[in-house]
């Protein structure tokens, strides 16, 4: 709902634009974060399963070089979610920047048509 709730708010301050107006570089700031969010959790995730692979049936038994790699692997894959999430930063504040530009104090909000009307 971030992603359409945001598309409706820059074509909302879009005063002149149609209902067709392209919203596209919100969904590609949806999609980029949505993509990194997922990437990031899987990494975790499988970090967790491995650091329970190496701990169960003894009491911090210590790591092998092989528990060592797998981790690294693992961890690498979080790290390359978080490095996405980064990179939506960016387009979220260009988001943020233009529906807020297009939003004066003298120019009331329009609300767009809805379509079922």
């Amino acid at each position: 709902m971030p992603g359409v709730t945001t598309a409706e708010l820059w074509r909302g301050a879009r005063q002149g634009a149609s209902r067709a107006a392209s919203a596209w570089p919100v969904w590609v700031w949806w999609l980029v974060f949505v993509a990194g969010w997922v990437i990031q959790s899987l990494g975790v995730g499988l970090r967790q399963v491995v650091l329970g692979d190496v701990y169960r049936g003894t009491d911090l038994s210590p790591f092998t070089p092989q528990d060592v790699v797998d981790l690294v692997r693992v961890g690498s894959i979080a790290g390359v979610g978080a490095a996405i999430l980064v990179g939506a930063a960016p387009l979220a504040l260009f988001v943020m920047w233009r529906v807020t530009a297009g939003l004066s104090p003298t120019r009331p909000l329009v609300a767009p048509a809805r379509p079922d009307v």
